[in-house]
């Protein structure tokens, strides 16, 4: 058992194995198997977590992808599809599959938010190059009516 475990903590090269076993890195990093071994020699509760959960994402995941799928082939009920809803769950279906995937899948209120400001940048910009033009041909200042 101990070999099984020591195959982990050496070849991982998982930064937190020295710090679990209050070790400085660079002197982990010297250390024999032996010496490792003997660290970590003794009784230990080792509790192992999230392959019930990956195994429910991958189910939910299959069956956000027949749900998908399905609705590919009837178009007609997009309108009731709530789109956000969606999105969250499978990103939170792929979380073990791709690492950060909440850093590149934006909340559906941050994309509006963030087109928003592009429309705002864009309309100010429209303005800023139509002033010379407005001055050029005559327009009245500002504050004064046309009629």
């Amino acid at each position: 058992a101990i070999d099984y475990i020591l195959q982990f903590l050496v070849l991982s090269g998982d930064p937190r194995i020295p710090q679990i076993l209050g070790v400085d890195a660079a002197v982990f990093a010297t250390l024999s198997r032996e010496e490792i071994a003997e660290m970590i020699n003794g009784d230990f509760e080792i509790k192992v977590a999230g392959v019930v959960e990956q195994l429910e994402d991958m189910e939910a995941l299959q069956g956000l992808m027949q749900l998908i799928g399905i609705l590919g082939q009837n178009q007609s009920w997009l309108p009731y599809l709530n789109q956000t809803a969606l999105l969250e769950r499978i990103t939170r279906a792929f979380r073990h599959i791709i690492p950060g995937l909440h850093e590149v899948v934006e909340s559906p209120q941050a994309a509006q938010e963030k087109l928003a400001r592009l429309q705002q940048m864009q309309a100010d910009a429209l303005m800023v190059k139509l002033i010379p033009e407005l001055l050029k041909n005559g327009a009245p200042p500002t504050g004064e009516s046309t009629s």
